[in-house]
């Protein structure tokens, strides 16, 4: 069985010669001038704005679903959500216990202020159906004057 362990969006990321990592400037928040103004609730601008998705994921033994995929999906405060699906990510466990996956993102959809959240979603090989594995939140604000 497919496990999410931890997803979160950073500036960087170092590896090192054993592949471990090293996630440099933790992204929690997003301010803005107070002279950019988000297009208002239903409707979308898209921000551009550099980061590096970092995702862990382990194999846990109880079965043999150890392929999948996963994806982000990214929800406003007011329940708007927004979805890639070329942004569908492979998750392959049948050989390793664990997998990292790290991705480079370019641009966000905003339409308002306020806390954002990354619901980290998964499906197994042969279902249909996406299931809620995870969220991290991101809060996008103004800048104080």
């Amino acid at each position: 069985m497919i496990r999410h362990v931890y997803s979160i969006l950073c500036g960087k990321t170092l590896a090192d010669p054993t592949s471990q990592i090293s996630i440099i400037d933790v992204i929690e928040e997003i301010r803005v001038s107070p002279i950019q103004q988000p297009p208002g609730v239903g409707q979308q601008a898209i921000m551009n704005f550099e980061c590096t998705l970092v995702t862990y994921w382990v194999r846990t033994p109880e079965n043999n679903k150890n392929r999948g995929r996963f994806r982000l999906v990214l929800e406003s405060p007011s329940g708007k959500c927004f979805s890639n699906e070329a942004g569908n990510y492979e998750i392959d466990l049948a050989q390793g216990d664990r997998m990292r996956a790290t991705g480079k993102i370019t641009a966000l959809p905003v339409g308002e202020w306020g806390m954002h959240q990354f619901l980290v979603q998964l499906q197994i090989d042969g279902e249909n159906s996406w299931e809620d594995v995870g969220f991290f939140p991101l809060f996008f604000t103004q800048q104080s004057v």
